[in-house]
């Protein structure tokens, strides 16, 4: 069996501390990017079928990649036979252990109902408010326990996603500040971030706010010009001369694709990856792991679930109000890699001085 880091176990103790403590109580446990969340979630798992009868446990998500992430680690992790249950994996397996999309099964109470343990993955996603997929599941399951896990434990606009009145009610185990972090870079667990000042930074003063972020639409028209993007790339070009491989954050996907035009005429190999595609997304991105692309622009998509050791320098071409989007997008670098000493930022969106 995998051996469990001591942070991890004792995120693993700390929930059913939690649960012996304060039954009628849902506890959320916070772990940076790359600090081995899947595996935390199997070890759970495997105590609670070990421990307690008549267990069955229900893994949600809303990305396929977390998804998968999370299936392949319960099933290494216990040796069990673990359920799949997502349209996007083309799957509809149910098992005593199941990990599922919430797009797949909101909508399928029902075919759940034996499930009395269910564990969210990237809790901070679920809606604190209005009558989206989690609560529409949650209503139809009833009186269940449940589990949240995520980098992040607040959302913009609505604060901590624990309390009173919440979903979640506590914090089980955190070790999401910046004290923790700098001792997971010390332990070798977690890739050092280096910043660099940009000499393009956007001025984002006169964008208007939209659902408590910047407005796409005004980013676009303001920042989606030939003179800067071509002088972010070159800054780019010569920060991330000694860097192998670097993923770009765009605001949308003509920027994306603009962006990518802009490093192509350098000489620079690159792709790119939105929502909006479908089976060439995930050959792009098992592209971009091989090698075959320096760089790697995106929309939205990259932010969580995307797990690739080896990036070495992260470009934040999208500005954002959002802590839990910045958390996100530099989170992408804090895998660590062989011959990797740090990850680069380059903050061309000024988030880091915003938030």
């Amino acid at each position: 069996m995998i051996q469990l880091r001591d942070y991890q176990q004792k995120a693993v103790d700390s929930v059913f501390k939690s649960f012996k403590r304060y039954p009628d109580e849902h506890p959320v446990i916070g772990l940076p990017t790359g600090a081995g969340k899947s595996y935390v979630i199997a070890a759970i798992i495997e105590k609670a079928v070990t421990e307690y009868e008549n267990v069955n446990i229900l893994v949600l998500s809303h990305v396929k990649e977390i998804i998968e992430q999370d299936y392949n680690a319960i099933k290494n992790f216990t040796g069990r036979d673990v359920g799949l249950y997502s349209a996007g994996l083309f799957s509809k397996e149910i098992r005593q252990v199941t990990v599922a999309g919430i797009q797949s099964v909101y909508r399928k109470a029902p075919d759940f109902k034996q499930f009395n343990f269910i564990i969210i993955d990237e809790v901070h996603t679920v809606p604190l408010e209005g009558n989206g997929m989690y609560k529409t599941f949650f209503d139809a399951m009833g009186n269940i326990r449940y589990l949240g896990l995520s980098a992040t434990l607040f959302r913009l606009g609505g604060g901590y996603i624990y309390g009173k009145d919440k979903l979640f009610n506590r914090v089980s185990y955190d070790l999401t500040s910046r004290e923790a972090f700098k001792k997971f870079v010390d332990d070798g667990y977690l890739s050092n971030l280096k910043t660099i000042a940009t000499n393009i930074e956007y001025d984002v003063q006169k964008i208007h706010t939209q659902n408590g972020d910047f407005k796409i639409s005004d980013m676009s028209d303001r920042f989606d010009r030939t003179p800067i993007t071509d002088g972010a790339i070159q800054e780019i070009i010569k920060h991330g001369e000694n860097y192998k491989k670097w993923l770009i954050f765009a605001i949308d996907i003509e920027h994306a694709e603009h962006i990518a035009e802009t490093l192509i005429r350098n000489n620079i190999m690159t792709n790119v990856v939105h929502s909006k595609m479908d089976d060439d997304r995930d050959m792009v991105i098992r592209n971009f792991k091989r090698g075959k692309y320096r760089a790697l622009v995106n929309v939205n998509v990259l932010t969580t679930g995307f797990d690739d050791p080896e990036i070495d320098l992260i470009a934040l071409l999208r500005p954002t109000k959002s802590p839990v989007l910045h958390v996100q997008m530099i989170g992408r670098g804090l895998r660590v890699s062989p011959n990797k000493s740090h990850c680069l930022v380059l903050d061309f969106g000024g988030n880091t001085e915003q938030i």
